[in-house]
């Protein structure tokens, strides 16, 4: 058998229980239970424990805080009247509190009713930094009517960083050559500058790869190159970029499909910006399908009369060209071909070419193969 007794009761303070119970052989007995209900003095004392937290360690000037106050009844009695008052480190201001409570220029303040035992309540606060007054501590205090003593509590201490001078990056960002050969590797080339007359800091350069590019590595300079295959993002990164001074990359790429593309790289740090229209560059350029035709027909049809090499001189800087019949005797040379020969006089039939090509990165390349004219 139980009582229950609703929070608050203020009727009778005994009772007259009549029982009756009758054991295993049948016997059976009455009587009465006097109960007496005790009301909970609201005099006897408890225990508050509290701790505070924030999740920052570090803050700027014009930045929030948000602290979280947690106070528990570990006594063994109800705690009532609860005052808890949260004291405002200089140079801060409340913008937010939850639940409501009183705001003034030094303090946040709540008052709880009672906290059961073993009950725990969370109280938030929002505060801005105005001002750069040291480091912050911040205590909270709870007192309460039956308290042994008044608790209190203080967080981490918070730095306030110094304000960042603001610097005027700069980023331009070159591709080795207008016209890329499929299958080809090519690089880009990215220069970073600090034109300003202050450190920058967590200096990070973000570039984003066109479909149509294989990445194959980096050259990062000083700083430190990650690229995620996943979604194509290569970042660079330094922690400090003086003032009045620039740092060169590159990036060796292949290239994989037919169009033109254009890449573009961004740069940015953790001091304001004097001028953001110079922190993004872009490169553009064409990736050519490059074939030897071997067979032309010049019949004079007007028709594949002429020995025609797509992308040759969109993509070699420069080429030497010699042909040969199949006893070695050389028909036609051109220095700089322009797809003008036509076979002139000779017969049909199977001839031999070798071209020296220097593309547009200075590199040479010897390409051999056959031709056959069809008359």
């Amino acid at each position: 058998m139980s009582i229950t007794v609703p929070a608050g009761y203020t009727g009778a303070t005994i009772f007259a229980v009549p029982y009756e119970v009758t054991d295993e052989n049948g016997l059976s007995d009455t009587g009465t239970i006097i109960i007496t209900v005790n009301q909970e003095s609201e005099d006897i004392e408890t225990i508050i424990s509290m701790i505070k937290w924030t999740d920052l360690k570090t803050v700027a000037v014009g930045e929030m805080i948000d602290y979280t106050i947690r106070f528990e009844n570990v006594g063994k009695a109800m705690a009532y009247d609860l005052i808890v008052v949260d004291s405002l480190p200089a140079g801060t201001m409340a913008m937010q509190i939850d639940p409501d409570g009183g705001i003034s220029e030094k303090a946040v303040v709540w008052e709880i009713d009672s906290l059961a035992v073993g009950e725990s309540i969370d109280v938030h606060a929002t505060l801005i930094v105005m001002a750069n007054e040291g480091p912050i501590n911040n205590w909270a205090y709870v007192s309460g009517r039956n308290l042994e003593q008044a608790a209190r509590v203080s967080s981490q201490e918070v730095q306030i960083l110094a304000p960042l001078n603001p610097v005027d990056l700069q980023i331009t960002k070159a591709v080795s050559s207008p016209i890329i050969r499929l299958g080809s590797e090519f690089e880009y080339k990215i220069t970073v500058s600090n034109n300003s007359d202050f450190d920058a800091s967590e200096v990070v350069v973000t570039d984003t790869l066109p479909g149509g590019l294989i990445f194959i590595n980096g050259s990062q300079g000083e700083g430190t190159i990650n690229y995620q295959k996943n979604n194509r993002i290569l970042t660079w990164t330094k922690e400090t970029l003086s003032a009045n001074s620039m740092e060169v990359f590159s990036l060796l790429v292949r290239a994989d499909t037919e169009g033109e593309i254009t890449n573009i790289a961004y740069a940015y740090s953790s001091n304001t910006e004097v001028d953001s229209t110079n922190n993004s560059s872009s490169a553009r350029h064409n990736q050519l399908e490059f074939e030897v035709t071997n067979v032309f027909t010049p019949n004079g049809d007007g028709i594949n009369d002429f020995w025609i090499i797509e992308g040759l001189n969109e993509i070699f800087t420069s080429n030497e060209l010699f042909i040969v019949n199949r006893w070695g005797v050389e028909v036609f040379k051109a220095s700089n071909y322009q797809n003008d020969w036509n076979g002139e006089n000779l017969i049909g039939g199977t001839y031999y070419y070798q071209f020296q090509l220097t593309d547009s990165q200075g590199v040479s390349h010897t390409m051999t193969g056959y031709v056959t004219i069809i008359k």
